[in-house]
């Protein structure tokens, strides 16, 4: 059994900043982190070689997810948001397996990122957005409930 202390640092060495976080975050960050390392044993850590993340990250460090994300092989590109409001949206392209869209959702829920859309890019986008991930902040996906690793795990796809 781990003390706050101990709990504290776990959290940490996942990238999460948040100094007081609820019980329910402190339980989906450690779920997250149990089911991504299962999907990693599970999966072929060299078909991500193609697949682009682009992240605009907030209110995590910004290094520790950085190196987690390249860790799974993905290219990783960062910038800075234009907006205010905490990271909470994460969008891909047709050409990107499912089960990669999850192991970026779970890297950022152990950082105690709130995901609360994952969705495919719009049928518009153009040809090069097939093999992205994008990571960013979604105005009208706020005030919705965040994603629960499970309903994650359950999903076999995701829709707009």
């Amino acid at each position: 059994m781990c003390n706050a202390e101990e709990i504290m640092s776990i959290l940490k060495s996942f990238g999460s900043t948040n100094e007081n976080p609820s019980i329910d975050s402190v339980k989906e960050s450690l779920k997250a982190d149990i089911v991504r390392d299962k999907l990693i044993k599970s999966t072929d850590n060299s078909s991500r070689e193609n697949i682009t993340v682009q992240y605009f990250p907030k209110n995590v460090d910004r290094r520790i997810v950085e190196d987690a994300l390249r860790e799974l092989n993905f290219n990783y590109i960062t910038g800075e948001s234009e907006l205010s409001i905490s990271t909470n949206a994460i969008w891909f392209g047709n050409d990107v397996p499912i089960e990669d869209v999850k192991l970026v959702a779970y890297t950022l829920i152990r950082a105690g990122v709130e995901i609360k859309a994952i969705r495919p890019f719009p049928s518009t986008s153009s040809n090069r957005d097939r093999l992205i991930i994008q990571v960013g902040s979604d105005a009208e996906y706020q005030s919705r409930e965040p994603l629960s690793v499970d309903e994650i795990q359950a999903a076999d796809k995701f829709t707009r």
